[in-house]
């Protein structure tokens, strides 16, 4: 029986986000900051051994200073509507040539929010390239450098033997809003029936699409 070291997988995710922040501002949303808070005190002191310049909330009122010209933007969910705003408002107010996003929501997901379906289609750009292109158009010259990469932050260690999800906070379980809508839904004369009476009944198809795009 294969038994996985949620630990080590933790730490190597952290390692590949070392590996992107050197000579960086480092812009992290509140799902990134409670990990790195219970990261045993010591989250937001490896970003800066690793070369950071400065770790700040991901927020339409901060930026990068004139001599500043790579960020780094962490994310615990899609790129999209609200977060896409803030991180322009960032760009555009900076002198960056160089950004790169990291989230925890893969291009399936960001594919679902954005077009209902987890598969781009035909003819359909990539959700990640969009981001790309978008922060190109941001910055003000397409021969700078953007980047986009999905880095699965969830979860940290308050304990040698528990941790928690703080970005996933809201997803389980259910709340009765939740449940209703789904019933309301089943209710629908084309909705595939099924026995639905209780949360332990409840598939990922289910969910209103709010709560599937926070499954990552």
């Amino acid at each position: 029986m294969n038994v996985i070291d949620f630990s080590k997988a933790n730490d190597d995710i952290w390692k590949t986000v070392c590996k992107h922040v050197d000579n960086s501002v480092v812009f992290i949303d509140k799902g990134t900051a409670e990990c790195l808070h219970w990261s045993n005190g010591v989250g937001i002191l490896r970003l800066m051994d690793h070369g950071a310049l400065a770790v700040k909330t991901l927020s339409s009122f901060e930026s990068g200073s004139s001599d500043q010209t790579k960020a780094v933007f962490i994310v615990t969910s899609c790129v999209t509507h609200i977060m896409l705003k803030v991180i322009s408002d960032i760009v555009q107010n900076s002198k960056f040539r160089h950004c790169v996003v990291l989230t925890s929501a893969d291009g399936s997901i960001h594919s679902l929010s954005a077009y209902g379906s987890t598969e781009t289609g035909s003819g359909r750009e990539t959700p990640f390239n969009t981001i790309k292109q978008q922060l190109l158009v941001w910055m003000g010259n397409r021969n700078y450098t953007a980047e986009v990469h999905y880095v699965p932050i969830f979860m940290c260690f308050i304990t040698s033997f528990a941790f928690v999800t703080p970005p996933l906070a809201d997803l389980y379980p259910p709340l009765s809003y939740t449940f209703d809508l789904i019933l309301e839904k089943a209710n629908r004369p084309k909705f595939d029936k099924r026995s639905i009476e209780s949360v332990s009944d409840l598939t990922l198809s289910l969910l209103p699409l709010r709560d599937r795009k926070s499954v990552v």
